[in-house]
């Protein structure tokens, strides 16, 4: 009860008591979490499974053999006993009755999210520590049907050196307290004077517009934070400094100006109770319909002619790796190595003040230590403070090891295209997940996925995306790395763009200035406009044709809304503000207006938007043939009347074209537009 009544106790001004470190924020942030403190099922739990420990695999689940299923036949053939291959096993079984077949090169299922009890007890994650977070309700519903969860506000502490070089231990990403610990002649007191304070650091770019990441970052927070804590961590993360990097990985820097702690806003935030290595366990390991194979290498078992027979092939793997054969290079990653260590008797019962802190100093060459000891869903035995050890993690980025986080420079998007022109010819499979997309992926983010693709084979009777990986927005690692401006030879997704730029710090799209051709991204998808009505525009302008700016699809600042990419999975929307057409009523792509401005037609909360028109949907043809026809009709038409009846003619039908660039009013879609 100690334990839990700690969890529950506000912490000090800077968290300076040894743990256990408080999993739920103060209020009024703790209420802005959805979850209750305990909620969900675990069906093995319901059972009577009491362990606390994964449960041991039978040595047929283990022995990497495949030779007693070589005349079995499976409806679907699953590389990876991740989030996505699991979601895609549990929900072809369970609603349609499909068997799977799941291989693994590793020992374990689960993926990543892998995690389990050393030898005191300790609940640790093999993988680096997950925190399960999410804005999607459909993700939370479903995946409290295979744990129970509690709810947990994550917070993350810096250790930084304030303005006498002291280390103090403050919250990431910098707040109001973060400010006053390291500065305390700054004396913050509200959101007003954090405001204030920033705008008095902030450093114009000598240009007027950042040149490189250093003078973003400057002209975000100012030089005292930039240097004590994104200066140095960026280094470490990516082996190159802010300086070295384009303005766009460090324009959108966070700059908080509340007291608000949490490092998620999500609405559910929680944990597993009793580890996310349960979740895999009662999605897979209850199903007779599902098989799961470890220690198998695919490519050997398929080289050898081991694979039983199959329907649809779902990989997880990378998809590099799945061409290897091609020629192609290799795409490029960002690593983690984990340097663990177990502290027998540390004072207090714990190593260090917080679940996670990260050490931004260039004196320290790791980016953080994790102590799982802290986290509340540990074992009872650890939770009564029957285990006087600890253990902690400590974290690098690394080029080499196993692929963490992709590297989304322009090289490697392009490549990546390549990859994935290759993969759209494989009629019988589906390439899922964070390695095969080239994209880091949340945990939610993944599930929702792979349920969109389930999704799809019932809808459409095949396993394929609902949207691209980029739809989903950024995930958690580290600032994915992206450019402002580019020039030949252009990777295939600006085609025959003549120059392009990032617009307003939007990171990985191309923005096309001075258009000179169509960009087919496939799926329909272009980044100039087919349809007459734009709907299958994916470009990247962002303001409307009044020039104001458009707001993001996932912000509901000005305007709220219910136009998001929940609502409209594969209308193209994302967390970026590009014109787009996801009503069904609407001629043209448009957008929320951010700063209020509206032309004919539009409103103060929304306008139209001027997107280019694909070569193949000019009107070149059309008006050659007008050119011909009408000469003809005048001369035959001679009688007043006739010429009359067709002056009468084109005025409705102008009438009409003018009424259909205005919204319809009163339909459904309309109501999209005027949530």
């Amino acid at each position: 009860m100690q334990f839990i009544k700690n969890c529950f106790s506000k912490p000090n001004a800077m968290g300076s008591d040894k743990g256990p470190w408080p999993h739920r924020a103060e209020e009024p942030w703790r209420s802005m979490n959805k979850v209750k403190d305990v909620e969900g099922y675990d069906g093995f739990f319901a059972a009577g499974e009491a362990s606390e420990a994964p449960l041991k695999l039978d040595a047929d689940t283990l022995s990497g053999d495949l030779a007693p299923l070589k005349y079995k036949k499976y409806d679907l053939l699953i590389v990876g006993a991740g989030l996505s291959g699991a979601v895609l096993a549990e929900r072809c079984s369970q609603e349609l009755g499909m068997t799977s077949l799941i291989i693994d090169v590793r020992d374990h299922i689960g993926g990543n999210c892998y995690d389990y009890l050393d030898e005191s007890g300790i609940r640790c994650s093999k993988y680096g520590a997950h925190l399960f977070h999410t804005k999607y309700e459909r993700v939370w519903k479903y995946v409290t049907q295979f744990s129970e969860w509690m709810a947990n506000d994550h917070r993350v502490r810096g250790m930084v050196p304030d303005f006498e070089g002291t280390q103090k231990l403050v919250p990431i990403p910098p707040t109001q307290a973060t400010v006053n610990a390291l500065f305390p002649d700054a004396n913050i007191t509200s959101e007003a004077d954090m405001e204030k304070w920033y705008e008095g650091q902030r450093v114009k770019p000598p240009s007027g517009e950042a040149q490189n990441g250093e003078e973003a970052a400057l002209s975000r927070v100012g030089p005292l934070l930039y240097e004590r804590i994104f200066k140095h961590y960026t280094k470490k993360q990516w082996d190159k400094y802010p300086a070295e990097l384009d303005a766009s990985v460090l324009m959108r820097l966070p700059c908080r100006t509340s007291t608000d702690d949490r490092y998620f806003g999500d609405a559910w935030q929680a944990l597993p109770v009793r580890g996310y290595t349960r979740i895999f366990e009662n999605m897979l390991l209850r199903d007779p319909r599902v098989t799961v194979k470890l220690n198998v290498d695919f490519f050997d078992a398929r080289a050898k002619g081991l694979l039983p027979q199959f329907g649809t092939l779902v990989y997880t793997g990378p998809i590099d790796s799945y061409f290897a054969a091609q020629g192609l290079p290799k795409l490029e990653y960002r690593s983690l190595r984990f340097e663990e260590e177990y502290v027998d008797d540390p004072e207090d019962g714990f190593f260090q003040e917080a679940f996670v802190v990260n050490h931004p100093s260039a004196d320290v060459p790791f980016t953080r230590i994790v102590e799982y000891k802290h986290v509340p869903n540990q074992p009872l035995a650890v939770k009564r403070g029957l285990v006087k050890g600890t253990r902690i993690a400590r974290e690098y980025s690394s080029a080499e090891g196993d692929p963490y986080y992709p590297v989304p420079n322009p090289e490697n998007r392009a490549l990546y295209e390549r990859y994935r022109a290759l993969a759209e010819k494989e009629d019988t499979v589906c390439f899922v997940g964070r390695l095969a997309s080239y994209k880091y992926f949340n945990m939610d983010q993944a599930i929702l996925n792979a349920l969109e693709i389930y999704d799809s084979l019932k809808e459409k009777g095949k396993l394929q995306p609902k949207r691209r990986p980029e739809d989903f927005g950024p995930g958690d690692g580290p600032k994915e790395l992206h450019y402002n401006q580019i020039t030949g030879p252009f990777p295939p997704e600006l085609c025959g763009v003549a120059t392009c730029e990032v617009k307003d710090g939007n990171p990985g799209l191309f923005a096309p200035c001075g258009s000179t051709g169509c960009c087919d991204l496939g799926d329909g998808a272009a980044c100039c406009a087919n349809d007459a009505d734009d709907r299958d525009y994916r470009g990247t302008i962002s303001e409307t044709r009044t020039g104001a700016k458009c707001q993001k699809w996932t912000a509901q600042s000005p305007h709220s809304h219910h136009v998001t990419p929940e609502t409209r999975p594969d209308k193209g929307l994302g967390d970026h503000n590009y014109c787009r057409n996801p009503s069904t009523n609407q001629p043209h792509a448009w957008c929320y207006n951010a700063d209020g401005q509206s032309g004919a037609g539009g409103t103060d909360r929304w306008d139209f938007c001027d997107v280019p028109k694909c070569a193949s949907n000019n009107n070149g043809g059309t008006s050659a043939s007008l050119a011909i026809i009408i000469p003809v009709v005048i001369a035959a038409v001679l009688l007043l009347a006739a010429i009359l009846f067709l002056v009468r003619k084109r005025v409705v039908a102008a009438r009409q074209h003018r009424r259909s660039s205005m919204p319809t009013i009163g339909g459904d879609d309309e109501a999209e537009v005027e949530a």
